[in-house]
């Protein structure tokens, strides 16, 4: 499948750029799914919560395979999209809840330093479970 849209980012896409690409999300999905049995089981009604959400497109394949799912971001302007598909589509998108990642978070970098948490990453010279990159 040709990939059309991929410089654009998720939250520019319009909307007819979104669904034409869900096909392919719901695929990719199946194999998260698969993967994920390989290792665990996976109950009946189990909940998916997809932290960075962006538009919510792999919150839209996970409820079309039949699985409760809901995404978070602090995207403004992705939220605003995933409300329209959301809203396009008939499926719920986003929590209405707000998630503590300071337990995730195991190490901070100033936003103008950005460079140096990827230079962390990269180099694989800490371990980490997740970087937040901070205005203040």
């Amino acid at each position: 499948m040709e990939q059309k849209y991929y410089r654009i980012p998720y939250e520019k896409r319009s909307l007819k750029e979104l669904l034409d690409e869900l096909p392919g999300i719901k695929k990719y999905a199946k194999v998260v799914f698969s993967r994920l049995e390989r290792v665990t089981t996976i109950h009946e009604h189990v909940k998916v919560l997809d932290v960075g959400t962006s538009v919510g497109r792999f919150v839209i394949a996970c409820n079309q395979l039949g699985y409760l799912s809901e995404g978070v971001d602090p995207n403004k302007i992705a939220l605003s999209k995933a409300k329209e598909l959301s809203k396009q589509l008939d499926i719920p998108i986003l929590s209405d809840r707000r998630i503590d990642v300071s337990l995730l978070t195991t190490h901070t970098f100033d936003f103008e330093k950005a460079i140096e948490a990827y230079q962390m990453i990269m180099d694989k010279s800490v371990s980490f479970i997740g970087i937040l990159l901070s205005r203040y």
